[in-house]
C-alpha cells in the first residue's frame, strides 16, 4: 500500500513537471493554450504520469532489495537511473503518438521521414526534451530525499539520545559491588594476549587483520594491538550484550557512550573520556537502538 502511494504521489509531480515543460518549452509546435491546446498540455500530462507510474511499478519488480524511500543515496541513485532509463523512451513514444492522434494525421508517422523511410529522429529529439524534465525533477526528488533523510537522521538521534541518558541514571541509581569477570582475548604470536574485565573495555578497532583494543587499567586508558580479527574478538565478547558492533570496524562498550551525533554518512558516537569519536553505520544503528531499549 506504501509503495501504491509513494508511485502515485512521484507519478503526479512528475505529470506537473511535464505541464509545466510543455507549457514553457512548446516543442513540436505547441503554440499557446488556445484551439484546443489547453486539452493537448493535460492530455501529455496524463500519459506522463502513466508513464512515470509503469516505469516505478517495472523498478520496484526489477529492484526488490533496494529501499528507495529509507534507503542509502546509492539506493536512491539506482532506483532513479532505473527508472529513467525505462520512463523516457516509452514516455517519448507516448507523447509523440499523442500528438499524431490529437492533430489528425496517422498514428506512428513520426517514425517516418518526408522521404517515407524509417527513421528515429522525432522520438531522439523528443527523448531530449524529456531527459532535460527528468533532470530538473532528479534534483527536485534529490532535494525532497536528503530532507526526509536528515529528519529522520535527527529524530534517530534525539531518540538515542533520551535512551543514553536513561541508561546513565539507571547505571547511577543501581551502582552495585560486582564480581570481578575477565576474558581472555588471544592473538597470534607468543604472548599476544589481554587478560581484561569487559566491563572496562572502551571500544575495539579493526586494522586489516590487527585490532586495538582500548581498555580502562588503573583508571587510565590504555591499549593493545593484536593480531585479530574483530570477528574473533566479537565471538569472544558475544555474551556481554553492553559491547556492541556500531561499524564494520569498531565494536563499542555503550556504557561508556555519552551521546551521539548525526554525520554524513551516518553517526557518530562520543565516549565518555575518549576524545576520538566513534563512527555508526545506518546498519549497525538499529542494533544500538535496540540494545539501549532493553531489546
Amino acid at each position: 500500500m506504501n509503495d501504491l502511494l509513494y508511485n502515485l504521489k512521484k507519478a503526479f509531480k512528475c505529470g506537473l513537471g511535464v505541464l509545466l515543460f510543455l507549457s514553457l518549452i512548446q516543442p513540436f509546435g505547441i503554440g499557446t493554450l488556445q484551439e484546443g491546446r489547453l486539452g493537448f498540455i493535460l492530455g501529455e500530462t496524463l500519459i506522463a504520469m502513466f508513464s512515470v507510474f509503469i516505469s516505478l511499478w517495472f523498478a520496484s519488480v526489477v529492484l526488490q532489495r533496494y529501499n528507495r524511500q529509507n534507503g542509502s543515496i546509492r539506493d536512491f541513485l539506482v532506483y532513479e537511473a532505473v527508472v529513467n532509463i525505462v520512463d523516457i523512451p516509452i514516455l517519448s513514444v507516448l507523447l509523440l503518438a499523442f500528438n499524431d492522434w490529437f492533430n489528425n494525421v496517422p498514428m506512428f508517422s513520426f517514425l517516418f521521414g518526408r522521404d517515407g523511410n524509417f527513421t528515429l529522429q522525432y522520438v531522439i529529439m523528443m527523448c531530449g526534451y524529456v531527459a532535460a524534465v527528468s533532470v530538473f525533477l532528479f534534483f527536485w526528488e534529490f532535494y525532497q530525499y536528503r530532507n526526509d533523510q536528515l529528519c529522520r537522521e535527527l529524530d534517530d538521534v534525539k531518540a538515542i539520545n533520551m535512551l543514553l541518558e536513561k541508561r546513565q541514571e539507571e547505571m547511577e541509581e543501581h551502582v552495585e559491588e560486582e564480581d570481578d569477570v575477565k576474558v581472555v582475548i588471544e592473538g597470534q604470536g607468543q604472548g599476544a594476549r589481554l587478560e581484561v574485565d569487559p566491563r572496562d573495555i572502551l571500544y575495539v578497532e579493526s586494522m586489516a587483520n590487527y585490532a586495538d583494543i582500548y581498555y580502562i587499567s588503573d583508571n587510565e586508558p590504555k591499549h593493545l594491538t593484536l593480531r585479530i580479527t574483530l570477528k574473533q574478538i566479537k565471538e569472544t565478547l558475544s555474551e556481554f550484550a553492553y559491547i556492541v558492533q556500531c561499524h564494520r570496524a569498531f565494536l563499542v562498550n555503550i556504557n561508556y557512550v555519552v551521546s551521539m551525533t548525526a554525520r554524513n554518512p551516518g553517526y557518530q558516537l562520543q565516549l565518555f573520556g575518549v576524545e576520538k569519536q566513534l563512527p555508526v553505520s545506518r546498519a549497525n544503528n538499529e542494533v544500538i537502538k535496540q540494545t539501549l531499549s532493553g531489546k
